[in-house]
């Protein structure tokens, strides 16, 4: 099974981490707050609705029916569909502002959280240039690209959803208990003795679906990062026939995510029929209470004891009506509360990426190269990723201004964590690393890394034209710069023979481009950019002769007048270094040249010897 195909581990909750997102919309508050003042008038313009109908509508026909000879309306005399017209034109008018209210809150609400979640993903953003390499070679990319991308688009999404619609239904609630208590106390009792069980009962249900939505969301990073991770090496996977393995691996991962999924969602649909039941008992109730308080029918001795009087058609109406549309907000909740849950367990991923630890921090009066000559001095280094285990051990040379180094030694020796080192992606356990006679630990990093360049096997390129990619190295280098170190490159005459030549758009695999071709613009791109200090690692690994004596003459262009490290398996490219560091389990044990090194016949002398042997 693959590294992320693992039983699902329930983390520890650790409380909201919506108050954190909610920072994000502080800037806004006054946008938000106008958007509260509206969404308080649409609710009691809302409210005010039920009540209006019950009694100015209701009551009024009702008066109408029971004695059209004494009826009259001021203003409307007995004519009561002159009144009814005008009562309706109103209730449509109120109905109008309701609604005109409800969309300026939502335009500003989602104004607002649209901007807030811009600053969050420039955080991220941010963030993500200050972690330390380290964490992207313990992180799948997907993993890491879920968070940046999907859990934000939950957390926008459930603020803008759940955040309008739980104001307005909490709103609805306080507005609909207060008028049932001012038009009838006892019956107000009665409905708002409903509320504490449906909130307490969504409370319960919430906090039980809690974990699985953190479990839920975890297990749907380490998924992205599983597909990532497989559809990135699919020509590796035909190629060793390893199809069946990895439908069987995605199989499991579906599976873990889809129990975690339904369990999720099953126990989040609970609320709405547990409230509905609450509902209906309360509706029953209020209507086996109010039938004995209607006008016309006997009120019942015991409520009259209590001083409950009785009340019109009209009016017992409005509480059912006010009873069935309490149950909406509050199922409202509910639901809303759901999206919460999510956007809680999306929070919990985005802030402990944002909580990583950083790159070990610049001094506070970091030192700036202005001139940079291109010695470089390792003394007495040690590092490993934990003490126990030191990867490279007491390792010591010095590179002069304009000499070429290479560095070989078997897999595994530590070749590669030695230039990371050098380009402080790490930082040392023991020892110094100096650059020009500076620690390379008290200069400014943008400094440091600017002195560098790189060729490397595994190109890199960016969806764009040829033109941009090399200009990538300089962006402000001018056309006749950005075609010298093509042609220095040897790489002008394939640009040229390509279609649009320069303008020619790489795809995002870089696929429609050859690994020569590629290597080639790497190189052109690094001769634009000038750096003081070359980092060749297996630049001629990985193409055909006549590419690599291009790349050789490429190289030799490159490295003039630089100091050069070279990385490579093939000790025939390297035989002109002016010194060849040996390494092996992390020590070097052999330095010198390549006659020095040969004729003392050491691990240098196996190692070339094994190379050529026929």
């Amino acid at each position: 099974m693959s590294s992320l195909s693992r039983n699902c581990q329930i983390p520890k909750f650790r409380g909201c981490f919506m108050k954190r997102i909610l920072r994000y919309l502080k800037p806004f508050k006054k946008q938000i707050n106008l958007g509260l003042f509206l969404i308080f008038l649409a609710s009691l313009f809302n409210v005010f609705l039920f009540y209006f109908e019950g009694r100015f509508i209701t009551d009024e026909i009702q008066k109408y029916y029971k004695d059209r000879s004494s009826f009259s309306v001021p203003f409307f005399g007995k004519n009561i569909m002159h009144y009814i017209i005008f009562i309706l034109c109103i209730n449509l008018f109120l109905y109008l502002f309701v609604v005109m209210c409800r969309v300026f809150f939502n335009k500003m609400l989602i104004s607002s959280i649209h901007q807030g979640m811009r600053d969050l993903r420039q955080d991220l953003q941010k963030k993500n240039h200050r972690l330390p390499i380290k964490y992207f070679d313990s992180n799948t990319l997907g993993n890491i690209m879920s968070r940046m991308t999907n859990d934000i688009e939950v957390i926008s999404n459930a603020l803008q959803q759940s955040f309008s619609i739980m104001l307005a239904s909490f709103l609805m609630i306080v507005m609909i208990i207060c008028f049932m208590f001012v038009l009838h106390l006892f019956l107000g009792i009665i409905v708002f003795m409903m509320i504490p069980f449906s909130f307490y009962a969504i409370y319960k249900v919430f906090a039980k679906s809690q974990k699985i939505f953190i479990q839920r969301f975890d297990e749907s990073g380490n998924y992205h990062g599983f597909l990532q991770e497989k559809y990135t090496g699919y020509k590796e996977i035909i190629l060793y026939n390893q199809q069946n393995t990895v439908i069987e691996e995605f199989s499991y991962q579906s599976k873990c995510l889809e129990k975690l999924v339904f369990k999720s969602n099953f126990l989040s649909g609970l609320t709405s029929p547990i409230v509905c039941l609450f509902t209906h008992f309360t509706l029953i109730a209020v209507s086996m209470v109010g039938f004995f308080l209607i006008e016309g029918h006997n009120t019942s001795p015991f409520l009259a004891k209590l001083g409950v009087g009785v009340i019109g058609i009209g009016l017992f109406r409005c509480f059912l009506q006010f009873v069935w549309r309490l149950g909406n907000p509050i199922i409202e909740i509910g639901h809303m509360s759901v999206l919460l849950q999510s956007a809680n367990a999306a929070s919990r991923r985005v802030f402990a990426f944002l909580n990583e630890i950083e790159e070990a921090p610049e001094v506070l009066k970091p030192q700036v190269i202005a001139n940079p000559q291109g010695e470089v001095v390792f003394e007495n280094v040690f590092f490993g990723y934990n003490k126990r285990d030191m990867l490279l051990r007491n390792i010591n040379f010095v590179a002069k201004p304009g000499q070429t180094i290479a560095i070989v030694g078997p897999t595994g020796s530590g070749k590669s964590t030695l230039i990371n080192l050098l380009m402080r992606f790490y930082d040392i356990n023991a020892g110094t690393i100096k650059v020009d006679g500076v620690d390379i630990r008290e200069l400014k990093k943008d400094n440091l890394r600017t002195i560098f360049g790189m060729v490397l096997q595994d190109t890199w390129f960016f969806k764009d034209t040829i033109w941009q990619n090399i200009k990538y190295g300089k962006q402000d280098a001018t056309d006749e710069e950005v075609i010298q170190a093509a042609k220095q490159a040897q790489v002008n005459y394939f640009i040229n023979t390509k279609p649009n030549g320069y303008q020619m758009q790489i795809n995002e695999e870089a696929d429609n481009l050859s690994q020569g071709e590629k290597q080639l613009i790497t190189i052109a791109r690094t001769i634009l950019s000038d750096p003081k200090i070359l980092i060749l690692d297996e630049a001629t690994s990985n193409v055909d002769t006549r590419i690599e004596i291009l790349l050789q003459q490429a190289i030799q262009k490159l490295i003039q007048n630089k100091t050069a490290f070279v990385i490579a398996h093939r000790l025939s490219t390297i035989v002109n270094a002016d010194k060849i560091l040996v390494l092996n389990r992390g020590a070097i044990i052999e330095q010198g040249t390549h006659q020095e090194l040969l004729n003392y016949k050491g691990f240098y002398y196996k190692l070339y010897q094994s190379q050529f042997q026929k």
